[in-house]
């Protein structure tokens, strides 16, 4: 029987479901290894099975009338697998016809139908091949090399494919998508610092906030000298912000403040009266009133050393305190140490109130930064020149960092040109060694203590007791004047320095 149906050489594919199924087929073949057996996993991967191994085949008994049969796994295919079945009928003519021979109508028809066979099996295999049309120019080769193509970018083309809408988007914005191209080079230049444009990004609102204040800005920057000098004092303009307050509150006293030069000329005649009331004799006067003269024309100056004034203060108040002392201790002498105590509490007073300005007038103060041991000695230093300090002068030396260290006594010798200084110390205050002091001129105070007696050089002509059973010593800069009288000296006794 001829074969008479062009059906497709093909049975299935079968999808596995994890058990053995017999899987039938209806083409023709002569023989059970006729049968093609392909195995598909869920990868894709396909694989040809071994018959006898993988599968057994049970073909109808008659091919002719009932082509076809079954094919059975040996193994039952994973769930999901597929299983096709075609033939693999080898192509070669095995039909030999002799002159002499036996001539059968059956022998003939099997060998067309294997023709035929072979005829279906190459038009099942062509069915799943890729072909041109046949009015295209474009030879297998070339379209072999575009199928291979497009193959080696497979990958490529499903992210594009999944990217439709995105793709369709950019289409959509084909003319911004132009201008982006002929900026290219700043598109990368972009890309390079994306994170910076992310930054940037994340301060929308800052730079938002920037763009608002633009006027400002570029007021700022057609200053920028003068920004740059503040930055590079800003430590001072956080002070000065850290102290607005006091800053309004100074100008709200502006004019107070302008009249401080004029309070300082006050200040300066006060304490010449502070200097002659602590000496109590008419050369003192003189020297006080000189002094007084020289430190009102210097007031203006004297605003700016307010620091060694304090200073200054501290040692007059210390030294107006001696002077109640030894005031206290007259009281108890003869009738002249009464006059002598009234005239020591006003100086006390008097050099209080006038210290802070009056002994640090420019041309009598200054500053030295001569290492000192505080000492009863005669102390040599460096200071300024050009000042107006004569010798004989009481001053004292007070450490800048430590006011209640000081020395008070009087100049030695004193050079305007190289500033070089000696003092002969007569009184101390504390202790220690120090490299930075400040000098300025102090009112002569006589002090009385139990076991002596200090004075000063003006005090020559002038009359005071001293109680009973007290040792006293005359110190003088020079010699003893021949008009000084000292009473109540019991079994003290008296000697020139």
């Amino acid at each position: 029987m001829s074969i008479s149906s062009d059906s497709t050489r093909k049975a299935g594919p079968f999808t596995g479901t994890g058990a053995i199924v017999p899987l039938p087929f209806s083409f023709k073949v002569f023989t059970t290894a006729d049968v093609l057996v392909i195995r598909t996993d869920l990868t894709g991967i396909e694989s040809t099975l071994t018959l006898g191994s993988d599968y057994t085949v049970t073909l109808n008994s008659n091919q002719d009338s009932n082509p076809g049969g079954v094919v059975t796994p040996i193994v039952a295919p994973g769930v999901g697998y597929l299983t096709t079945l075609s033939s693999q009928v080898a192509a070669i003519q095995s039909v030999i016809l002799t002159n002499t021979g036996g001539f059968f109508p059956t022998v003939l028809n099997d060998a067309m139908d294997r023709l035929t066979i072979l005829v279906q099996q190459l038009k099942e295999q062509m069915s799943r091949a890729v072909t041109t049309s046949i009015s295209s120019g474009i030879s297998p080769t070339v379209m072999a090399g575009y199928i291979v193509a497009l193959y080696n970018n497979l990958a490529n083309i499903i992210t594009v494919s999944g990217n439709t809408t995105n793709i369709n988007t950019v289409a959509g914005n084909n003319a911004n998508v132009s201008t982006v191209a002929t900026n290219n080079a700043n598109v990368t230049a972009v890309g390079a610092n994306i994170a910076a444009v992310v930054a940037v990004n994340s301060n929308a609102t800052n730079i938002n906030a920037v763009n608002a204040n633009a006027a400002n800005i570029n007021t700022v920057a057609t200053n920028n000298t003068n920004v740059t000098n503040v930055g590079g004092s800003i430590s001072s303009v956080n002070t000065v912000a850290s102290n607005i307050s006091s800053i309004n509150t100074n100008t709200t006293n502006i004019a107070a403040i302008q009249g401080a030069s004029a309070n300082a000329a006050s200040a300066s005649t006060s304490a010449s009266a502070a200097a002659t009331s602590a000496s109590s004799a008419s050369n003192s006067a003189t020297s006080a009133s000189s002094s007084a003269t020289t430190a009102t024309t210097q007031a203006g100056i004297s605003t700016t050393q307010a620091g060694i004034s304090t200073t200054q203060a501290t040692i007059a108040t210390a030294q107006a305190n001696n002077a109640t002392v030894s005031a206290n201790a007259a009281a108890g002498s003869a009738s002249s140490a009464s006059s002598y105590s009234a005239l020591a509490a006003a100086a006390q007073v008097a050099a209080a109130a006038s210290a802070v300005s009056a002994v640090n007038a420019p041309g009598t103060s200054g500053t030295s930064t001569t290492s000192l041991t505080i000492g009863l000695t005669t102390q040599s230093f460096n200071t300024q020149t050009a000042k107006n300090w004569v010798v004989g002068q009481f001053v004292t030396l007070a450490s800048t960092a430590s006011p209640a260290n000081w020395m008070y006594g009087y100049i030695n010798t004193y050079n305007s040109t190289t500033g070089a200084m000696s003092v002969v110390v007569l009184s101390i205050s504390g202790s220690g060694t120090f490299a930075s002091w400040s000098i300025g001129l102090s009112a002569p105070v006589a002090q009385f203590s139990s076991g002596n007696v200090i004075s000063h050089a003006n005090l020559i002509a002038q009359s005071f007791s001293i109680p009973d059973g007290i040792n006293a010593t005359w110190v003088d800069p020079t010699t003893v004047g021949p008009n000084v009288t000292v009473t109540g000296l019991g079994n003290s006794t008296l000697r020139g320095i």
